[in-house]
């Protein structure tokens, strides 16, 4: 069956839940992350091997646990240093990389799979490359990375080494405009979904 994890970050939890959708009551107690981290979830991930990559606002940003919630690793602390955040607010977990959305610090992180950093980009501007406020990333099938671009109501697309390949999106209400958007996917045909 397909499986659903959902950040639920006023209650500072991650739920499991089957495709039908029924709830998993047995689970929900290992996936509170109060257990281990006073931060609050933001985004979730699986990773491919099945781990659930989870962005929380404080304590320690990163956090890892099998699919049956016991934990693996945690990484990361407050700050502006490289692998330090100031809100990990979303994260899109490849099949040997993590990026991660460090909102506050306006940039983006990338680490492997077991939580080393490995390189940063971005800074606190508009221009191409720049970010204010980036809430979400998403991965294609080709590796490239997918960033919305928050405060700057873009979407903008990078390779993943941080070089940027193109952006797109105006502050508007008009197709193919936004406001704020918040989150970002890439579906099995690479087709990018913006949730303006």
């Amino acid at each position: 069956y397909a499986v659903m994890y959902v950040a639920d970050y006023g209650n500072s939890r991650v739920q499991k839940f089957k495709a039908n959708p029924c709830f998993l009551p047995n689970l929900a107690s290992q996936y509170d992350l109060k257990w281990s981290n006073p931060g609050q979830p933001f985004k979730t991930k699986v990773g491919p091997n099945g781990n659930v990559y989870t962005a929380t606002s404080v304590g320690t940003p990163i956090s890892v646990r099998t699919a049956n919630g016991a934990p693996v690793t945690t990484w990361g602390t407050a700050g502006t240093g490289d692998g330090q955040f100031r809100f990990a607010r979303g994260l899109a977990v490849g099949t040997s990389q993590v990026f991660v959305a460090d909102g506050n610090n306006n940039r983006i992180q990338r680490f492997s799979l077991a939580g080393t950093y490995q390189t940063k980009w971005g800074i606190s501007q508009n221009g191409d490359g720049e970010f204010a406020g980036p809430n979400d990333v998403a991965q294609d099938s080709a590796g490239n990375i997918y960033v919305a671009d928050t405060n700057n109501s873009r979407i903008q697309k990078f390779n993943s080494s941080g070089r940027l390949l193109m952006k797109w999106g105006t502050e508007g209400s008009g197709d193919g405009q936004f406001n704020n958007p918040l989150g970002i996917g890439v579906d099995s045909t690479d087709t990018v979904w913006v949730a303006d």
